[in-house]
């Protein structure tokens, strides 16, 4: 066109890269035009409870234990549900006096465990590292 002026203009392109916020380690999408620093993050993908340092990701140790041990009292009251709901009838059966030998045994097999995953909290390495009785069969 006669007398117009176009002026081509290079955008940055980072669409499709993998990008992580700074702020919250959580994955952005960029559109054409964004760059890094204009969305506040890296191509560094962070590690689980990661933390941007201005220079690197960090691991937010105190997060990683929280969750951790949520995670661990989770299992463990999953499991002792289990247990208790197990002990209940066999409990019954003990207390009326109709327990077979199989049942009676099968009742203090399951209390034993019961008091075994009361105790996981207090084994060396917990939260991150746990020895899971096991449950009788």
């Amino acid at each position: 066109m006669p007398g117009s002026k176009c002026k081509w203009q290079l955008l940055p392109d980072l669409r499709g890269l993998a990008l992580w916020k700074k702020a919250s380690a959580q994955p952005v999408v960029a559109q054409l035009g964004d760059t890094a620093d204009s969305l506040g993050a890296t191509e560094l993908e962070p590690p689980q409870f990661g933390v941007w340092d201005g220079k690197g990701w960090m691991v937010n140790e105190a997060a990683q234990l929280a969750a951790l041990t949520a995670a661990a009292e989770n299992e463990i009251a999953t499991r002792r549900a289990f247990a208790d709901a197990a002990i209940v009838p066999l409990q019954d059966a003990a207390d009326l006096g109709m327990a077979t030998p199989e049942e009676a045994g099968r009742l203090t097999a399951l209390r034993r465990y019961r008091v075994e995953l009361s105790r996981v909290t207090q084994q060396q390495g917990y939260p991150g590292k746990i020895k899971w009785p096991v449950l009788p069969s």
